[in-house]
């Protein structure tokens, strides 16, 4: 269907949101720091990024997202964290994330938040 770019280092979080993705139909990269979310994001160029918040490496997704709106990226993201706290929230927004879903949380709201944020196929 279309290309995800997944930012997570969890080692059992990451490869499983690539599987719910992979069983809708999406071809999906998984990607343990935002240095190699960034390296594959010209690679792939992807119709969806889906980012923790707190990855391997010096980047964090928020930085992550920075970047690719300040080279002038307009790819959905999709940023995930284990915080619950309003202000995350409003951080993830204010770097240009489109839409933040709080760990842990139902795979049906993933596959939710997704299909809202990738254009029809």
């Amino acid at each position: 269907m279309s290309d995800v770019l997944v930012g997570e280092d969890d080692p059992d979080l990451g490869p499983m949101v690539r599987a719910v993705l992979s069983l809708l139909g999406h071809t999906c990269v998984l990607c343990r720091t935002g240095e190699e979310v960034l390296a594959r994001h010209a690679e792939v160029d992807p119709a969806l990024v889906v980012l923790d918040v707190q990855m391997a490496g010096t980047l964090t997704g928020l930085d992550v997202v920075r970047r690719l709106r300040a080279d002038g990226v307009r790819t959905p993201v999709l940023v995930m964290s284990g915080s619950t706290v309003a202000l995350d929230r409003d951080a993830a927004v204010e770097s240009g994330a489109d839409d933040y879903l709080s760990k842990p949380f139902d795979l049906s709201v993933l596959e939710a938040r997704v299909a809202a944020l990738l254009p029809p196929a």
